[in-house]
């Protein structure tokens, strides 16, 4: 019975086209035959001895919630099938929150928080895994699902569902391949220093229109738990000509950015740090033709910084001279000038089961000229209403009064379409919100990556 349906579409594809019906086929009867055949061949069709896997219900439930960069979460919940996977939070017995942040070696730490719920709720649980910079994807993703299984081996257990899990362990001497050993700087050849560079090219051709952009980065860091030490510099060419009418001369965008910075932090405690920034360069779109800046900094934390990736409340203040040569004469009738500077920045942020939220205030004045300032106010999150029901925000407001670089030679309608600089403004406000819903199953154990690229 199911069948015959695929072998009528197949026949039916095979027929030939009568003359006189050719036109009207074409347009019409055909192109609906073809597509009605193609979802036949696309329905599902039963093989004897095969049946789709049916996610357990007794097994311990867990809610996967990802508050960082790439979790690879559709691998974890593939290879981890002896617990339940499940949708919502409130359907779990098990919350599963993971954060992150980058690592001083270049790679990425990830920390997970098991939080018990229902008859497992006393039990709380912390676990971290780093990655290496030199990890590939696959060693990466076996360390977090080594570490995930590790986690729940417990919460298993003290549900009474111990006879779910097998579990392997190493001898004594014989440490797990790839497991990472703590290093000391006497035991480092490197010292802890990570260098990278990069080096990228694009260029694109259209009949009127022609891109190259080139691009050079390079970094060198070391991270330990009293400094951080962050050298980095990006050199940036671009290139764009467009002709608008066959004749006339086109038109062309060449910028040349570059520049060079580098950050030393000391730390004081668990709450304090200490350190300063410079950096100098090149922009045009900032009038910029050279430029640096030097600022001592001092920051404080309300929440020691081993938490950081589930909450920090941060107050950072940095005061400095800034040196400016403009490449056109601005507004004040300025080639180039030298302020002082100081900047109040105030940042929070809070990952929990019921979501994320972020808030932060930062404040800029040059002290010879009090009335020239900027005030920007910045916040977004996203909150779990109810059971599916999901709600995220974004609001950025900024009151600007210090844009002292802008060309006092005015901008041409092309560069004003192309952003080639800075336009003057007194305001900034950008508004984004969103909310969805989920229904349905309340399990999500099955992964399939079948035509990934139309998801």
């Amino acid at each position: 019975m199911v069948r015959r349906p695929l072998i009528a579409a197949r026949l039916a594809l095979a027929l030939p086209l009568p003359s006189t019906l050719d036109s009207f086929l074409i347009r019409s009867i055909w192109p609906a035959t073809v597509v009605l055949a193609l979802s036949v061949f696309a329905s599902p069709c039963p093989v004897a001895g095969q049946e789709p896997p049916t996610p357990s219900t007794d097994a311990l439930r867990v809610f996967f919630d990802c508050g960082t960069w790439n979790c690879r979460e559709d691998r974890v919940r593939q290879e981890i099938e002896w617990v339940t996977w499940v949708r919502e939070p409130q359907d779990s017995d098990v919350y599963l929150l993971v954060t992150g942040q980058r690592a001083g070696s270049g790679g990425f730490q990830y920390t997970f928080d098991f939080e018990g719920r229902g008859d497992l709720e006393a039990a709380r649980d912390r676990l971290v895994f780093t990655s290496n910079p030199t990890d590939v994807e696959e060693e990466i993703i076996v360390g977090l699902i080594q570490t995930v299984s590790a986690g729940l081996v417990r919460y298993v257990a003290l549900s009474g569902r111990p006879e779910d899990v097998r579990i392997e362990g190493v001898a004594p001497g014989d440490p797990l391949e790839g497991t990472q050993q703590t290093q000391t700087p006497e035991s480092d050849p490197w010292d802890f220093w990570v260098f990278n560079t990069q080096l990228e090219a694009q260029i694109d051709r259209e009949d009127r229109e022609r891109q190259d952009q080139y691009e050079v980065n390079f970094s060198a860091n070391r991270t330990t738990d009293a400094w951080k030490i962050d050298i980095g510099g990006r050199f940036d060419y671009r290139r764009r000509e467009v002709e608008f009418e066959e004749g006339e001369p086109p038109f062309v965008d060449e910028r040349e950015d570059w520049n060079v910075g580098t950050l030393v932090v000391n730390s004081l405690g668990p709450h304090w740090s200490t350190g300063f920034y410079a950096e100098a360069g090149k922009s045009v779109r900032f009038n910029r033709d050279f430029g640096y800046e030097i600022s001592p900094a001092v920051e404080w934390n309300y929440f020691p910084w081993d938490e950081s990736t589930r909450r920090r409340f941060v107050v950072l203040y940095t005061a400095g001279v800034v040196f400016r040569d403009y490449e056109t004469v601005t507004i004040f009738d300025k080639t180039e000038e030298t302020l002082l500077q100081h900047r109040l920045d105030v940042s929070f942020r809070l990952q929990e089961s019921w979501g994320e939220a972020r808030f932060g205030i930062e404040g800029r004045q040059f002290l010879q000229y009090l009335d020239e300032f900027s005030v920007e106010l910045r916040g977004d999150g996203s909150y779990r209403l109810i059971r599916g029901l999901g709600l995220d925000i974004g609001v950025n407001y900024e009151v600007i009064r210090d844009q002292r670089f802008l060309s006092g030679e005015g901008l041409s309608p092309e560069e004003i379409l192309i952003s080639r600089r800075e336009l003057g403004t007194g305001s900034r406000f950008g508004l984004e919100l969103g909310i969805s819903y989920r229904f349905g199953s309340i399990f999500n154990t099955i992964v399939n990556q079948r035509f990934l690229s139309f998801d």
